[in-house]
Formats: structure tokens, C-alpha cells, sequence
């Protein structure tokens, strides 16, 4: 996309939210402005969130982003806007460029299928792919991960409208050794907000079975140098939930030297995504908790021999951010 001295990136991110997506929108905005491209923050009012109240939230506000409150609608500037709000600023602006980043499959598809449900419209799914590849819009597509880029290809966007964009961890999680000369314990760590329901399957089989050295620990109201720390004393993180697109939890916990072990939903069952030996991926179905008991058995027991397993991943997550500025560099170039 050609970034004229007149350009304005806008960049669409939901108001008064604390996820990977905002973190995302929002490192996108910095390191555009690092490379002298004009980029701002445009909100998207969240429907219980007044219009007049809306401000950076403060683990973003480091960033130091403008932001804008109109988009001024002309073929020169570049709007960007996450998958799950594809469907109203496409009503309003009518000749600006228009990347959407598609950070979650899972979630556009959720959309659809509610939108769908709502309309009664059976062939909602044709309306959006149609639009997608761009019958009368000037679409570019920016994928966060291998599953997106699958996707994209099942729907029949064509390659060179496809984009790698790949977003980074937070400094705290890279810039902080893992070794924090406090020893590894024989602790699981787990995100209780997507998997809840098939880790106590697991605890309630650990339970019933007398194996009662293995710490399950809930990841939940941290802040993100405490949720580093407390990575850094665990042996495992083990993620059972669904994989809507490259999720951060497992990047960093394996930077901080944790063995990681997933199911095979979304993202997760691509190399591409999460690069670790088959043997820590599990179908997440009740017949696999002994198989998935015995692998965490086996990371506390050979932990010193087990995380090496995961040294590619940790040096992949490593290289995400120099990556992303080189991958910025690839979409946005200044025209001659």
C-alpha cells in the first residue's frame, strides 16, 4: 500500500478493551509512527461505553498514540480494522483504502453466523466472502497467523491481495530474563477466562487417581510483569481453549522457558502458529486426559531435557517484533 506525503493511516480498534486485539491495533499505530507514517487510533464505541468518556486505556497509553475522530474519506489515506468489524465503517467511507487485519477467524465466523441468524439470511457467508475479495472494494488483507491465511484461500482471496502482519508480545515478557533465580516448580498455569471446563475434567481425573503433584494455577488479575513472573516459576502452560488466531498466552509463557501444551483448535493445531513437536498437542476429548496427564508428568520429571523441545518456538516468539517492523515495511511503502 503506497503511503503518499499526505497520507493518514486510521486504525479501528474497540474502546475500553484489554485484549489481544487493541494490543495489537495499538502497536501497529506506534511503530507506523516509528517509521514516520502519519497512523492515529479511531475508536469503536463499545454499546455500553459513552461516547463521551472514551480514553486510551492505561497499559496502552505508553504508546502515546494520536487520536482521531474522524475519517477523512479520501483515496490518499488507509483505513485498517480488525475482521470483526467489517460491516459498518464499509457503509460510510466510500474511497479510502481499506486493509483488514484478521487477527481472528473464529470470531468473524461467530459474526456471521449470528448476523445470519438475526437477518434470516441463509447465504450471509456469500455476501461476506463476496465482499472480501473485492467486488467493489479495494480490499488488502493482513493475516496475524497460518490459520488466517488458510482461510483466506478457502474463501478464494487472491494471494497478492494477502499480507503477513504478525504482532508481537509485550517488552516485559521478552525484555525480562526468564531466569528470575527462583526455581521451577511443578505448577500448570492456565487461563480460566477459554479454559475452564476441560482443565478440571483434568484436575477432577488427577483427583480421582491419587497423582497429586501436579499445581494447577489459574492465570487471572495480573498485570503483565506479574503474569511474566509468575510464568517464570512454572514448569508448564497448557491451553485448552480455543485458538481464534496466534494467541499471546502461549508465546509468553514459552519465552519464559515454560513447556507448552495445547489442543489442536484453530490456530493451534498449525506448526506455523505454535512450532512445537507433536507430542504436546492433544485432542482435547476425555479419552486423551491420561495421555495429556502423562505428558505434564513427564515435563516436571525431564524438565531440563523437555523445554529444549520448545527452544524454536521461544526464538520464533523472540524475533516477532523485529519481524513486524520489517513486515510494516513490506505493506506500507513511501510512493516515489
Amino acid at each position: 500500500m503506497e503511503i503518499y506525503p499526505d497520507t493518514k493511516v486510521y486504525i479501528l480498534s474497540p474502546s475500553h478493551m484489554l485484549t489481544g486485539g487493541p494490543t495489537s491495533a495499538h502497536q501497529l499505530c506506534y511503530k507506523l509512527r516509528l517509521q514516520n507514517i502519519n497512523a492515529s487510533m479511531v475508536f469503536y464505541k463499545a454499546p455500553d461505553v459513552d461516547a463521551d468518556a472514551l480514553q486510551v486505556p492505561k497499559p496502552y497509553q505508553k504508546y502515546n498514540n494520536p487520536i482521531s475522530e474522524i475519517i477523512e474519506d479520501n483515496e490518499r489515506n488507509i483505513l485498517i480494522l480488525p475482521e470483526v468489524f467489517l460491516t459498518e465503517p464499509l457503509n460510510t467511507a466510500k474511497m479510502i483504502r481499506r486493509a483488514v487485519w484478521w487477527l481472528s477467524v473464529d470470531n468473524y465466523i461467530y459474526g456471521i453466523y449470528i448476523a445470519a441468524h438475526v437477518f434470516k439470511r441463509d447465504d450471509f457467508f456469500n455476501i461476506f466472502s463476496d465482499a472480501l475479495i473485492g467486488k467493489g472494494l479495494n480490499f488488502t488483507h493482513l493475516t496475524n497467523s497460518h490459520y488466517a491465511r488458510e482461510f483466506l484461500e478457502l474463501l478464494g482471496i487472491p494471494r497478492q491481495k494477502v499480507f503477513k502482519l504478525e504482532s508481537y508480545i509485550d517488552s516485559v515478557f521478552t525484555e525480562t530474563p526468564a531466569q528470575k533465580n527462583e526455581a521451577k516448580t511443578n505448577t500448570v498455569i492456565y487461563n480460566p477466562k477459554k479454559d475452564k471446563a476441560f482443565i478440571k475434567k483434568i484436575m477432577d481425573f488427577c483427583r480421582e487417581n491419587g497423582i497429586n503433584n501436579i499445581n494447577f494455577l489459574p492465570l487471572e488479575g495480573l498485570t503483565p510483569a506479574e503474569v511474566s513472573e509468575t510464568f517464570a516459576k512454572a514448569k508448564v502452560y497448557a491451553d485448552f481453549g480455543n485458538h481464534p488466531g496466534r494467541e499471546r498466552m502461549p508465546r509468553e509463557a514459552v519465552v519464559n522457558d515454560c513447556c507448552v501444551i495445547t489442543n489442536l483448535r484453530g490456530s493451534a493445531k498449525y506448526y506455523g502458529d505454535i512450532p512445537i513437536p507433536e507430542k504436546y498437542k492433544f485432542e482435547d476429548t476425555p479419552e486423551n486426559i491420561p495421555a495429556i496427564v502423562s505428558g505434564i508428568l513427564n515435563c516436571f520429571d525431564n524438565y531440563d531435557s523437555c523445554v529444549k523441545d520448545f527452544a524454536e518456538y521461544k526464538k520464533f516468539v523472540q524475533n516477532l517484533e523485529s519481524n513486524f517492523e520489517n513486515q510494516i515495511k513490506d505493506i506500507f511503502q513511501i510512493a516515489p
